[in-house]
């Protein structure tokens, strides 16, 4: 797969990450940690995802990413993480301290199979408590930790 190649599928409305998820994720790496710098938000976003859906060859960019100033490219993050068992909960550990009330709910929905690790429960368990937070993300915060094994 060329860049244009994977350009032009993120450009796509209806993006099928599972043709892309079939390729040598060494070869997609160099390709997302590029795109995932574009201008265009759609593009980024979807090479965002990728990155942190791949564990081979991108690792160190989806942590990269967490800081990116568009909300939509951390939420992709988290998006991606989901997919993702290795290395997720550093990652998702910033994600869940963000800003972005979008960012956090997909942070704490990636979180879901991890929740066995003491610091990313105690980091469910203060979303769940922090009273600053929207009723509906505390709400579903509670639930992620009364169905944690």
């Amino acid at each position: 797969m060329r860049k244009s190649d994977l350009k032009a599928i993120l450009e796509q409305d209806e993006i099928s990450y599972e043709s892309i998820f079939a390729e040598d994720p060494e070869v997609l790496a160099p390709l997302v940690r590029e795109l995932a710098k574009s201008e265009d938000e759609k593009i980024a976003s979807g090479a965002a995802y990728i990155s942190a859906a791949i564990a081979k060859g991108a690792e160190g960019l989806a942590s990269e990413l967490v800081s990116d100033r568009r909300e939509s490219v951390r939420v992709a993050v988290a998006g991606g993480l989901a997919l993702n068992s290795s290395a997720i909960t550093p990652t998702i550990s910033t994600l869940l301290e963000d800003d972005d009330v979008g960012v956090i709910r997909f942070a704490m929905r990636a979180s879901a199979r991890i929740l066995g690790d003491p610091f990313i429960r105690a980091r469910i368990v203060r979303i769940s408590n922090d009273q600053s937070l929207p009723q509906a993300l505390r709400t579903e915060a509670d639930k992620l930790l009364s169905n944690a094994p």
